[in-house]
């Protein structure tokens, strides 16, 4: 995987402990921790783990949801991506709902 900072490629392993790591020293609740858990929810769909990426792409929706609103293209860009992972879990209704709303 590649750092979306840096451009640096990291095994997969690596680049998912070093993104719980940037969640662990992000200020809960900030944009900044929203990043951190976008970037570790879709590290965890890169890898084929789309049950573990449903968690930390849900908590940095709801932040980006209250901190830029429903209509920021950040927000629509995370309402697509927890689509895609409820959809590859076969939520095939839950994706559709958030792709609606992006």
């Amino acid at each position: 995987l590649n750092c979306p900072v840096c451009g640096v490629t990291y095994d997969d392993d690596i680049a998912i402990w070093l993104a719980e790591y940037g969640r662990s020293l992000s200020e809960p609740g900030s944009l900044e921790s929203a990043y951190v858990l976008s970037s570790l929810g879709h590290m965890h769909s890169c890898v084929g783990d789309a049950e573990a990426a449903i968690d930390p792409l849900r908590e940095a929706l709801a932040i980006q949801q209250r901190e830029l609103g429903m209509q920021h293209p950040v927000t629509a860009t995370s309402m697509l991506h927890l689509g895609f992972a409820h959809g590859v879990l076969g939520d095939a209704a839950e994706q559709l709902r958030l792709a609606e709303l992006a």
